[in-house]
């Protein structure tokens, strides 16, 4: 069966996007109002997740470097965060791309007009070649032992940047 991907709608699918967690816990953005979960399955069953956080007054999920030059009138940022993909899953690039396509389609659809991700070292060549670029010094984030660098995806420009990069990209997020 073709993978499906899909927003998070009901508390089910809520915990199926949880359960793929590899540290068991949630936090106080995972159930906010300004909060979307998006769900890959395979055969029903959850083989990625990722979550979108919209800037609210609680602010955004581990902020370590200043975001207060994407917090401008006009513009609407959010942090997408707490990406899995099943390892053995024979799809898990798949599944990551399908995951940031509806994310941002669902950002374009929201006018959210920036997405910040922290990500790891072993993720951060693939937010590369999303066209997400490094926007603060790399930290090391006690909590789970990880070296982390703050990345930044400037919506208007993304498409464009897709098409430099790799066009066969650019029709996979225009379609």
């Amino acid at each position: 069966m073709a993978l499906e991907f899909k927003i998070a709608k009901n508390k089910e699918e809520i915990e199926q996007a949880l359960s793929l967690r590899e540290v068991k816990e949630t936090d106080e953005f995972d159930f906010l109002p300004v909060t979307t979960h998006f769900l890959a399955l395979k055969d029903d069953q959850p083989v990625g997740s990722l979550r979108m956080t919209e800037y609210s007054e609680k602010g955004l999920p581990i902020e370590i470097v200043d975001l207060s030059k994407f917090r401008l009138p006009g513009k609407k940022i959010a942090k997408a965060s707490k990406l899995f993909v099943k390892e053995e899953a024979s799809c898990a690039g798949k599944t990551m791309l399908g995951l940031f396509k509806l994310a941002y389609r669902y950002a374009k659809d929201r006018n959210i007009t920036d997405i910040y991700v922290t990500s790891n070292q072993k993720a951060r060549p693939i937010f590369e070649k999303l066209c997400f670029k490094k926007i603060g010094s790399s930290n090391f984030y006690d909590r789970f032992n990880v070296l982390v660098t703050p990345m930044h995806l400037d919506i208007e420009k993304a498409l464009e940047g897709f098409e430099k990069k790799n066009p066969l990209l650019s029709r996979c997020f225009n379609d």
